[in-house]
């Protein structure tokens, strides 16, 4: 009899849930993340396109809300940790030139099977480089390799800790505005006060690896935060395919993706001279004061993370801003064309 009473209960919140998410309220919590979105410099295509992604994952929650509330208290935050990523990673820089009006809303497995050459190396191609570092290049280019070779256990507990090691670097202070938006859906969702939103930033992260790639929902006995996926955290619970390691290539597409837009925001290129963003400014700033200055060094200075420092230098080197003298250990930097850099 209890536990018939409980269910009626979780169905009554599921009913108050669903009868919200149908309310005016949501159009606001739409304004505001057009708003922070439109912050963020993004373009009118990307935000409409993004959008309509929005909006069918909430179709979707509204559906289901009533019977996730029934198996789960953690399964309604799990969807709601999905629509959150579906507007910042479905507004990737997507190859435009590769797709059609009719494809917008395929996603990346979708694309692999259309073209495979022509869309899988142009993936391949933006994820190799932003990645930040050699060592993660190294890694996705194994991880390449073993795809080629059908290997695919291999490829994607080689892309595992790639997609991991991401998610840790989200969870950092350059990501201010976008854990603002979040804090602030979910404070017109649940009306509670979010007090880190940092935290709440790398729970939407997972979320949105989840909703990559097959998973479990979340139990009933632990927290969520306690809950790890079991690609993630080594779950092995089916067979993997093909298909498993294109979503987890399409997840490190819009990570590295999402990374590059929140990191670099990139100012407009004068007539003449190089364009720089404004963690590059910051990195050469603190070359400029102090040229045996370590990548540690910088990072402490800058309040950019090592791995954001590493791949910034790796990219001034390329554009001939900068050059090393001497070794690695015993070297120093030098500004080569600072007179000519645009912000």
């Amino acid at each position: 009899m209890e536990e018939k009473k409980s269910n009626r209960h979780l169905i009554s919140q599921g009913d108050q849930y669903l009868e919200y998410l149908m309310s005016l309220e949501f159009k606001k919590i739409f304004d505001d993340i057009n708003q922070n979105m439109s912050e963020l410099n993004l373009n009118l295509q990307k935000i409409q396109f993004g959008f309509g992604e929005c909006f069918k994952l909430w179709e979707n929650l509204v559906n289901d809300v009533s019977y996730s509330l029934t198996k789960s208290p953690y399964a309604f935050h799990h969807r709601l940790g999905e629509l959150n990523w579906v507007l910042p990673t479905k507004i990737c820089d997507i190859p435009r030139d590769l797709l059609d009006s009719n494809t917008l809303s395929d996603d990346i497995v979708t694309l692999y099977m259309r073209d495979n050459a022509k869309i899988f190396n142009r993936v391949v191609s933006d994820i190799h480089d932003r990645l930040s570092t050699e060592f993660q290049k190294k890694v996705f280019s194994e991880s390449i390799l073993t795809f080629n070779a059908k290997l695919y256990h291999c490829c994607c507990i080689s892309l595992s800790p790639l997609i991991e090691s991401l998610l840790i670097d989200q969870n950092n202070v350059m990501k201010t505005k976008i854990n603002k938006m979040f804090q602030n859906t979910y404070q017109k969702v649940f009306h509670i006060e979010i007090a880190d939103p940092n935290a709440l930033l790398l729970l939407s992260l997972r979320g949105f690896i989840e909703n990559y790639s097959a998973h479990k929902m979340f139990s009933e006995a632990e927290p969520a935060h306690l809950n790890r996926h079991w690609l993630l955290h080594g779950r092995m619970t089916e067979h993997l395919t093909k298909y498993h390691c294109l979503q987890l290539f399409g997840a490190l597409w819009g990570l590295t993706e999402l990374t590059h837009y929140l990191e670099d925001e990139a100012g407009t290129v004068d007539d003449v001279g190089i364009n720089v963003g404004i963690n590059e400014r910051q990195v050469l700033e603190e070359i400029s004061k102090n040229p045996l200055a370590t990548a540690k060094n910088i990072s402490q200075n800058a309040g950019i993370t090592d791995r954001q420092v590493e791949r910034i230098l790796s990219q001034l080197k390329e554009k001939g801003v900068i050059r090393r003298v001497g070794s690695k250990k015993t070297g120093h930097w030098e500004v080569v064309l600072e007179g000519d850099l645009h912000e």
